[in-house]
């Protein structure tokens, strides 16, 4: 796996979250695949979320992603905030989330598929909250960080 971190000039920073977004990947996926991925993770300024997972190459066999991170988190909040990002990473490398790119006469629509179908919210449900991708990110994210932190105490 090929790790680049930019925004910022701390080693240590650098050293931990590329340490975390390869033990989160090998957890999340298999060997073969984790190897042939590249990820830069950019370390934002004016970033209004937590954070963001970016597919750059989105198509069958993405395996180059871009994970935003929020500059004024502190590290524990930007590495818990990666295991989330890393779990959309494997959703993208693994074709299990596929957004669709539609053109329409009111303009560019996106069609979000999961595991295949397409995937709209019913009736109340809202669509970041609800949809099946963020549901297993944060559900899965507490349980990277316990096996994170159980890895980083071996050590």
């Amino acid at each position: 796996m090929e790790i680049n971190v930019y925004g910022t000039a701390s080693k240590k920073l650098k050293t931990e979250l590329s340490e975390a977004a390869e033990f989160f990947a090998r957890c999340l996926m298999h060997r073969r695949m984790v190897d042939n991925i590249e990820l830069d993770i950019e370390i934002e300024n004016k970033l209004d979320v937590q954070g963001l997972c970016i597919n750059e190459d989105d198509n069958r066999r993405s395996r180059f992603f871009t994970v935003q991170l929020r500059k004024d988190a502190s590290a524990d909040e930007m590495i818990q905030t990666l295991a989330h990002e890393m779990i959309h990473v494997k959703q993208y490398a693994k074709n299990e989330h596929v957004k669709k790119h539609l053109t329409t006469k009111g303009g560019l629509k996106i069609q979000s598929y999961w595991l295949g179908k397409l995937w709209k919210p019913i009736k109340d449900e809202v669509d970041y909250y609800d949809s099946p991708w963020e549901i297993e990110a944060y559900g899965r994210e507490v349980g990277l960080m316990h096996r994170w932190i159980r890895h980083k105490e071996k050590a």
